[in-house]
């Protein structure tokens, strides 16, 4: 993984070269605003997705459009190779 991180700026992390793990704000060292998290195969991962405020989830992201069961392409996702 690879990391794209300032302390009071935005984070990217990725998998490989590809996909995003992780994308957000950090605002003194802790996650503030909207946070979106993907697990390694590339699947958006609501539980941990939504608005932070000084580190802490206050509220959840909306589902990517898409219905998971069909396999259509979720928004954030990177096309699989």
């Amino acid at each position: 993984m690879r990391h794209t991180w300032f302390m009071d700026e935005s984070h990217v992390q990725w998998i490989g070269d590809d996909r995003r793990f992780e994308d957000g704000r950090f605002l003194n060292g802790a996650r503030e605003g909207c946070w979106s998290f993907w697990y390694l195969d590339g699947l958006f991962d609501s539980g941990r997705s939504g608005t932070y405020e000084r580190d802490r989830k206050i509220e959840s992201a909306p589902s990517p459009l898409g219905d998971f069961g069909r396999g259509e392409e979720i928004e954030g996702r990177a096309p699989r190779r």
